[in-house]
């Protein structure tokens, strides 16, 4: 039987301005079992960086988390963890891969006392620097002589990303956190980070968050995905079930959307219109200003994540009749 390692229930976040409020997340339940890899897909704006900074508990003003938990193993309730427990929490137990690397590294600072900035936050951590170092630049396939006496500008952008990738797993954390890590990467950098990351999965079995907007660089290492829209769940189910079964109109509009390097060459599809305005969300699916599919149901009624199949997950009033 699978063990959860993060069981996120009733969350919503709101992002608060003098007028108006926007409710980035929605009451979302979401379980990540230990060792998977769960991939989070969805366009830009949907709430995936939210859900990441709400895990550990970093959103900030004029964000707030207005309600719900967020519990680490089965015991630690993450939103109440005082600042004290929130430091130790954060690189001990969840760490997070931020995007655009070059943003979460000081360019004045030399990468090694970067590193050794993670262990001197951490004093109860027992382990050996020099030789944890060492040892994950080899993993992620860095030069430790090489890296760790340069500052950041003299490194590519995919030999920062992987200098991120080692500070966030210096202390071995159970749940590693991957916000968009390929963005604004080559090809060859994106597919090098995959395979890394791949590698990280088999070595260390840890347990993986993968955010990103591109289903097919998700394909490559996820192991179930969730599909985000205007800050719900709308589907969720394995890769295979995702791919050659996809149940959601958003979903189906995604993969035609995507462009495939197997089979015949199709043109793709975009999703018309655009995603509704959170400050002033009608009552009803949030899909069915786009949806070809809506009937008046769907705009009276929010659709519910219910289970349709064997952990297949499905947020909408009409799956069956569209599936047919």
């Amino acid at each position: 039987m699978k063990e959860a390692i993060l069981d996120i229930k009733g969350l919503t976040v709101e992002y608060r301005s003098d007028s108006k409020t926007i409710r980035a997340i929605d009451n979302m339940n979401l379980t990540v079992y230990k060792g998977e890899v769960l991939g989070i897909v969805g366009e830009s704006g949907c709430g995936k960086s939210t859900l990441a900074m709400s895990i550990l508990n970093l959103i900030s003003s004029p964000g707030y988390i207005k309600d719900g938990l967020i519990i680490f193993d089965k015991d630690i309730n993450v939103l109440r963890l005082n600042e004290e427990e929130l430091n130790r929490f954060r690189w001990e137990k969840i760490s997070m891969v931020f995007q655009a690397a070059q943003n979460t590294l000081n360019p004045v600072t030399k990468i090694s006392e970067q590193l050794n900035d993670v262990i001197s936050s951490h004093p109860g951590v027992n382990t050996d620097i020099k030789e944890r170092v060492v040892e994950l630049c080899k993993l992620v396939r860095l030069d430790p002589e090489r890296v760790l006496n340069v500052y950041p500008h003299q490194l590519s952008g995919g030999m920062k990303q992987r200098v991120a990738m080692v500070m966030a797993l210096m202390l071995e954390p159970p749940l590693l956190i991957l916000d968009e890590p390929t963005t604004a990467l080559d090809v060859l950098t994106q597919k090098q980070i995959l395979e890394i990351l791949k590698e990280l999965h088999e070595v260390k079995n840890m347990a993986m968050i993968f955010i990103t907007h591109d289903l097919s660089i998700v394909a490559e290492i996820a192991e179930r995905i969730a599909i985000m829209y205007a800050g719900k769940i709308v589907e969720l189910a394995s890769i295979d079930e995702i791919f050659y079964n996809p149940k959601h109109p958003y979903t189906k509009g995604l993969l035609k959307a995507a462009p495939s390097i197997v089979g015949d060459i199709e043109s793709l599809v975009s999703i018309p219109g655009s995603p509704p305005d959170l400050s002033s969300l009608s009552r009803g699916c949030r899909f069915s200003n786009r949806c070809p599919f809506t009937k008046d149901i769907c705009k009276e009624a929010e659709p519910l994540l219910t289970e349709v199949l064997s952990d297949h997950l499905v947020a909408c009033h009409r799956w069956r009749e569209i599936n047919e």
